[in-house]
């Protein structure tokens, strides 16, 4: 189950470069990597690493398991990327498009990540995001768990080209084994932020 959310954020370039690093080409997101034959068939075990505010590993068609201090996780399958790409998992800078939360309802929970580039799980595969979460809190139910992922708006040829403009998506999120976990077939390469939303 997916919604969209009305939000819009427009950045300058400046904090475009830090939400939008390894965005995808024109054209839409794609299989990454470099399958040049001297790497072809490279990195085909799982990668699994953890750091404190950011991970940088090597990933190649294995998939991989990357984890933040703050137990932030992202799960790519094997198949998302050929070759080996340079990937990056990280704290993300804060946004101003949930300032209004109360007002709408909703209320970000955990951190705000990054994860860089785009990248597109194959086909009956799902990339899987996940942060530490057991207890809802008083007034909310599993049912208003969300994900809201940054993506590039439509709207962006509006706008100048120094000017970035984002809106969020919602996906549906669940609680297993005392995580807050979101099913995504394709990351755009920009801020995810888990959202607990008050619905009826």
């Amino acid at each position: 189950m997916k919604r969209q959310t009305v939000l819009a954020l427009v950045a300058v370039a400046s904090a475009a470069i830090i939400a939008c690093i390894g965005c995808a080409p024109k054209g839409g997101k794609s299989k990454i990597g470099d399958t040049s034959p001297a790497i072809k068939g490279a990195r085909s075990a799982p990668v699994s690493k953890s750091g404190g505010n950011e991970v940088v590993a090597r990933i190649g068609r294995g998939g991989a398991k990357l984890e933040l201090a703050n137990g932030a996780r992202i799960e790519i399958p094997p198949g998302s990327i050929r070759g080996t790409t340079e990937v990056i998992f990280k704290n993300a800078p804060r946004t101003t498009a949930f300032k209004d939360a109360d007002v709408r309802g909703d209320d970000p929970i955990g951190p705000i990540v990054l994860l860089s580039p785009a990248i597109d799980a194959p086909e009956g595969a799902s990339i899987v995001v996940s942060i530490p979460f057991s207890a809802i809190p008083e007034g909310y139910s599993e049912k208003g768990l969300y994900l809201a992922h940054e993506e590039k708006s439509q709207l962006q040829r509006q706008f100048a080209e120094d000017t970035i403009v984002t809106t969020w998506d919602y996906t549906k999120a669940r609680i297993i084994s005392g995580r807050a976990v979101a099913e995504l077939p394709a990351l755009s390469g920009m801020r995810l932020q888990f959202l607990l939303s008050r619905e009826e």
